[in-house]
């Protein structure tokens, strides 16, 4: 789903945190029908401002909006497996998140950088030598700007524009099918294991970044990495910190 496939249609967003609120500008810019902010617990707020629009702000619990809604884009501190998310995609509703919306539109000129440590810091020393290198780069993502908030900047053309070096977690991952040109690993070990709802769905949601991208690097020196890559099918992938030359992802 590309960010015109919002238009004429009733969107919820969950959440009103920074990706919430670009998520919730998108839709709006976009031209929804309708657009609604959900919040757990009671809303902070009557409304919130999107593109010259007043965006109602209701509970999450009490929104029959919600099972009414054609798409729900969640924010990263919302579940994708909680039950109330899986029963609005049993009931035909389309859930997604900024980082696919993103994704399935400037996916050509993104690296996604995720890892259970050490992504802040390879996304921002990315960004930095393509910059030093001549090349127009920004980080964005998980740091920086919300990947929703960079996507009107960007031009059309996938091959123009700068490289966007993107931070992605694992909440992000979760919802992630469109390819980012370059995926990177940093590290991986148990984390998240609540909104995640285990070590194997976890890791499960990290590679998917991984799995769906054009091409991979990933750090064969974090045993961590080495164990869970070790006999997957998927894309070669270029590891680093290892004499080993590929590794399969």
């Amino acid at each position: 789903m590309r960010r015109a496939d919002l238009a004429g249609r009733r969107v919820a967003v969950w959440g009103i945190g920074r990706e919430g609120r670009a998520a919730t500008r998108t839709a709006v810019d976009a031209g929804a029908a309708d657009v609604v902010a959900l919040v757990d617990g009671e809303p902070p707020v009557a409304t919130i401002e999107a593109g010259g629009a007043e965006v109602p702000v209701v509970r999450a619990d009490q929104a029959d909006r919600a099972g009414d809604a054609d798409v729900v884009l969640l924010s990263p501190g919302v579940s994708r497996y909680r039950p109330e998310v899986l029963a609005l995609e049993a009931g035909g509703v389309h859930v997604t998140n900024g980082t696919e919306l993103y994704l399935a539109e400037q996916g050509a000129r993104t690296v996604a950088v995720t890892g259970s440590k050490g992504k802040s810091t390879v996304t921002r020393l990315a960004a930095h030598l393509l910059a030093a290198a001549g090349r127009d780069a920004v980080a964005a993502g998980n740091i920086g700007a919300a990947l929703l908030d960079v996507l009107p900047e960007l031009p059309g053309d996938p091959g123009a524009g700068p490289v966007v070096v993107a931070e992605v977690s694992s909440y992000q991952a979760a919802l992630v099918s469109s390819p980012a040109r370059l995926a990177v690993l940093t590290s991986l070990f148990p984390d998240h294991l609540p909104w995640h709802g285990g070590v194997e769905r976890y890791y499960a949601d990290k590679l998917r970044l991984l799995r769906t991208a054009d091409a991979a690097l990933v750090n064969a020196a974090d045993p961590g990495v080495r164990a869970v890559l070790e006999g997957v099918d998927g894309n070669p992938a270029v590891a680093f910190g290892s004499p080993e030359a590929r590794v399969r992802v």
